[in-house]
């Protein structure tokens, strides 16, 4: 039985339904690797903020308290649960919760000593949107979406090296491209090898 047919569909098939993944992280990069463009082109900020609300806040908490514990609570407390991370002022004084969303981020800032609190919302930019969806990773947070999305990149990596895997292994058994395809092997890697002992 000859394996060429069935590799070469599961290598498309793949590579068709990781399409949507693949285009985020192909257009993200170029946000990434071209910041300092895209923040001129928004004036000097990629990322601004708008106030949503403000509201009468009172909390009273020990110097102890842990900033994820009291993010939490905050969240709670405006029906705003999700993934987030949280961090408290070098004095304590104010704490700054980001709610983690990728169309609407927001973020809160608590400040106790005046019983105020704070909800801006990031306003929507597509360099925005991809950068926070490539930054979306991991296992850390306690909602099934946030881990089914960890885990569609993890599948994602799987895919990735099985396509290089795959590939590869059809390239040898296709004497017709093996010649262009051998210095098309060779020239990537002196290339990635260049990169590494000169970057």
């Amino acid at each position: 039985m000859s394996w060429i047919r069935p590799t070469r569909r599961i290598h498309l098939y793949l590579a068709l339904f990781f399409t949507p993944w693949l285009l985020m992280y192909g257009l993200s990069a170029v946000v990434l690797n071209h910041r300092d463009f895209f923040t001129r082109y928004y004036g000097g900020h990629l990322f601004e903020w708008e106030l949503e609300q403000e509201l009468p806040y009172q909390a009273d908490w020990p110097d102890e308290a842990e900033p994820h514990e009291l993010g939490q609570n905050v969240l709670d407390d405006l029906h705003l649960a999700g993934a987030f991370w949280a961090q408290r002022s070098g004095d304590g004084e104010i704490l700054t919760v980001h709610r983690n969303d990728p169309i609407h981020a927001r973020r809160i800032v608590v400040t106790p000593k005046d019983g105020t609190l704070r909800v801006e919302r990031q306003v929507f930019r597509i360099p925005g949107f991809l950068w926070r969806l490539h930054s979306r990773r991991g296992y850390q947070h306690d909602y099934l979406a946030d881990d089914a999305w960890a885990l569609s990149i993890d599948v994602l990596i799987v895919c990735m090296v099985f396509w290089v895997v795959s590939g590869v292994w059809m390239w040898t058994k296709m004497s017709s491209v093996r010649r262009w395809g051998g210095a098309s092997l060779a020239i990537g890697f002196a290339l990635f090898v260049f990169f590494l002992v000169t970057i």
